[in-house]
């Protein structure tokens, strides 16, 4: 179960370091004001999908663990992920017995760092809210099989945000 949730952390992390870079080929310029942001972490580890809206329409992939990046079509965005990072580390999700399923929930502020291309001095901040689900194999024993090396039946991921920016 640790390995699960730490890749679903990585996965969440990637997903949502913020390299907001490329545009889109249907954005406008990128403007001040409110934001959403959509991830889709991947469960590889390899970096996930990311799509801003609002005063930023853009999209591309995410990169980075620690510090995280987004690389857009119109360039890329850092953020700063401690806080995020920190509420994921943080989760203590509970396992029903019977059927070995779980789930968490977790929110958490990321504020922006940097910005290259259309976003160079971008500021702001965003928050982003993490939600898991996962059902886990049973052991030889029937218990729930929560090893680093178990890799669960199914599993889902999805982490939004919303904020907002100030470009130059």
């Amino acid at each position: 179960m640790a390995r699960v949730l730490k890749a679903a952390i990585a996965c969440s992390v990637i997903f949502v370091g913020l390299t907001l870079g490329s545009a889109t080929a249907f954005a406008a310029s990128p403007s001040s004001g409110s934001i959403q942001v959509w991830l889709t972490p991947s469960f590889t580890g390899h970096g996930g999908k990311i799509l801003i809206t609002g005063a930023i329409a853009d999209y591309g992939i995410t990169k980075g663990k620690k510090s995280g990046k987004v690389v857009l079509r119109k360039g890329t965005i850092t953020v700063n992920l401690s806080q995020f990072n920190t509420a994921m580390n943080n989760v203590n999700p509970t396992i029903n017995p019977t059927n070995c399923s779980t789930s968490f929930t977790t929110t958490a502020p990321v504020p922006i760092v940097s910005g290259t291309g259309a976003y160079t001095g971008i500021t702001g901040s965003f928050t982003l809210n993490a939600q898991y689900a996962a059902i886990l194999p049973k052991s030889k024993s029937g218990s729930c099989n929560t090893s680093n090396s178990a890799e669960p039946l199914t599993q889902y991921a999805s982490i939004i945000g919303s904020g907002s920016v100030t470009l130059p």
